[in-house]
């Protein structure tokens, strides 16, 4: 009984670490923010006397800011930067991992390369000179500390006479789990002016009215 038990002991410890890593994922998917709870430890995210509350599957009115200097797209020769940002939308959580639906406003923007012209004025067909709009679709990553963004409709560009249409695709962002930020590093996915594009930049996500900064966790 002791030799079987020996020969057991390494796979049970191996199955035990597997639970527990699995666990652990489980619970850095979803949106949420820290709330008031006297006498709770501080923990990540988290200040001491705040505990972690994901969202539930109702919409939560939530807004993002700019954090990078910029946000630029590269179409190969092409791009478009844009140092003014601003969005409005809803997280929830559904089926385990956090979604959004948001409409970004990237403001002045401008374009330069061979096609969009040398420092262009981006004009977006409906609100003019230097803006970019349009609707994404967001969602964690079942392993968590990863978003990846899906356009739904809008960001188009016209540069002088040049309508370039507007963006499509998808992209993935790193956010870790008790982060508040998204990240995108010349990220893959999309298509602008009929070429496979990336985007860079990063923002942080907030709660309407009560400022609560929303983190993955």
């Amino acid at each position: 009984m002791r030799k079987l038990y020996a020969v057991l002991l390494p796979i049970l410890a191996v199955v035990a670490f597997a639970s527990m890593s699995a666990a652990a994922q489980a619970n850095t998917t979803l949106y949420g923010t820290c709330v008031s709870e006297k006498g709770h430890a501080k923990e990540v995210p988290c200040n001491a006397e705040e505990k972690f509350e994901a969202f539930g599957t109702s919409r939560v009115a939530v807004i993002d800011k700019k954090v990078s200097a910029k946000f630029e797209l590269a179409a190969g020769t092409e791009n478009i930067k844009c140092t003014g940002f601003q969005s409005s939308g809803f997280f929830w959580n559904e089926g385990g991992v956090g979604k959004s639906r948001e409409t970004l406003v990237f403001e002045n923007c401008t374009a330069e390369g061979t096609v969009l012209g040398a420092d262009c004025t981006v004009a977006n067909p409906i609100n003019g000179n230097g803006i970019i709009e349009g609707v994404i679709i967001n969602e964690v990553e079942p392993l968590g500390e990863k978003v990846k963004i899906t356009i739904e409709s809008g960001f188009g560009v016209k540069c002088g006479t040049n309508n370039f249409g507007g963006v499509t695709g998808s992209a993935t962002g790193s956010q870790p789990a008790g982060k508040a930020v998204l990240t995108f590093s010349a990220a893959t996915g999309l298509t602008f002016a009929t070429k496979a594009s990336t985007i860079t930049g990063e923002a942080e996500t907030e709660t309407v009215g009560t400022k609560k900064k929303v983190f993955i966790n």
